[in-house]
């Protein structure tokens, strides 16, 4: 269905994402971003959320979940789809990616029928630091060639003043913006840059959330694209 200058379409494998500048491509049988292009591909390994439980001290990636069927709805200019990975008895976390005409949002509400409440961390894993050659973040001495860059630790409101991380490449003009959005809370927020990791990876790790029965958590993540620069970034 074509909903403005966002749509979304269904294989039998995937789900398709698309706006005026980003397709995003997620497979069915993992709930993972398989493809991310912009005017490239931004990906060089599938994209996925990683759950921490900080008190089992227990890692959750997609191999521990079994994925629901998804659902696609439309609203307005929106292209919007649903799906839940189910983590045996203990937990489910349900993603929401929106499609609008200049962005895509991703959203994971995470609930849980474990007692005592759980402090748990909601990583969003994305092998795409190989596809821009500079970085730009709110701090002094920026932007930084991703090729010079030793891995780069970014906590929000102490070593950058915005919940934002700029990625592009002049040479190609393709940029990428990854977002926070203001409405969800962050008690801890972290950017990683892995540039050691093969491949180069970013991570934006959402921490110290609470979750409990019928107490579920929240977290979200927008990919805006823009031109190769990061002043786009922040318009």
């Amino acid at each position: 269905m074509q909903i403005g200058a966002s749509s979304i379409a269904t294989t039998n494998d995937t789900w398709v994402l698309k706006n005026t500048r980003l397709r995003v491509i997620v497979s069915k049988t993992t709930g993972q971003i398989i493809s991310l292009v912009t005017d490239k591909e931004l990906l060089a390994a599938p994209a996925a959320i990683v759950l921490v439980d900080t008190v089992d001290n227990k890692t959750l990636t997609y191999t521990d979940g079994v994925i629901n069927k998804g659902s696609t709805t439309s609203s307005g200019n929106r292209a919007i789809l649903t799906y839940s990975l189910v983590y045996g008895n203990s937990y489910t976390a349900t993603t929401t990616l929106t499609c609008t005409p200049d962005a895509v949002r991703w959203d994971v509400e995470l609930s849980t029928t474990l007692t005592p409440d759980r402090e748990m961390k909601i990583t969003y894993d994305l092998p795409i630091l190989s596809s821009a050659d500079e970085a730009f973040w709110a701090a002094p001495g920026l932007p930084a060639k991703i090729a010079d860059m030793r891995t780069q630790i970014l906590e929000y409101r102490t070593t950058t003043y915005l919940p934002w991380v700029c990625l592009y490449g002049q040479k190609t003009d393709h940029g990428l913006s990854l977002i926070a959005p203001p409405d969800v809370p962050k008690p801890g927020l972290t950017f990683f840059m892995e540039t050691a990791d093969n491949p180069k990876r970013m991570r934006v790790s959402n921490h110290h959330l609470r979750v409990g029965a019928s107490k579920p958590t929240k977290s979200s993540l927008f990919l805006v694209p823009h031109e190769g620069d990061w002043r786009p970034g922040l318009a």
